[in-house]
């Protein structure tokens, strides 16, 4: 007799269970065919309705490139350039901002393509360059000499701002 009890109210769970699925499984098929108002108010029963709109913007607004587009039209190539070496490689030990100092190296803002050239290829100073820092940190980054005029752009273009 116990048996047959809980095999009953087991069937009775997995019904119920089943039941709820299907009802549940439905609407949440069932998209609404318009938005829904926000009420005032007193809610649905008392208060007034109201749909609020989105704002349009002004024609003047309205941009026709993407913003990734708008912001490097204006901006020559090889500063585009510089500024990715920069981001990529240069700002592990200088800071994101080249007119400040980094947590390893110097602020690099207005640094010479022949400076860049002598310290990045071998961690040496041109003669008579007084260093920022007086450390041998960095080590020669000989894959970069392509990029070096890029990024000599890219610095310079910075530099003061």
């Amino acid at each position: 007799m116990r048996r047959s009890a809980l095999t009953t109210t087991a069937v009775a769970i997995l019904a119920t269970a089943a039941l709820l699925t299907t009802a549940c499984s439905d609407r949440a098929n069932v998209l609404p065919e318009k938005p829904r108002p926000i009420t005032t108010e007193g809610g649905a029963a008392g208060g007034a309705q109201a749909v609020m709109p989105l704002p349009k913007p002004a024609e003047s607004e309205v941009s026709t490139t993407a913003p990734a587009e708008a912001e490097t039209a204006s901006v020559d190539p090889l500063v585009a350039k510089g500024k990715s070496v920069y981001g990529s490689v240069c700002i592990a030990c200088h800071n994101m901002d080249p007119n400040q100092d980094g947590a390893i190296g110097p602020g690099l803002a207005g640094t010479t393509l022949e400076l860049l050239q002598t310290k990045v290829l071998k961690n040496e100073y041109p003669a008579g360059y007084t260093p920022k820092r007086d450390t041998l940190n960095m080590v020669p980054l000989p894959h970069l000499e392509p990029d070096l005029p890029a990024l000599a752009a890219y610095l310079d273009s910075v530099s003061g701002t």
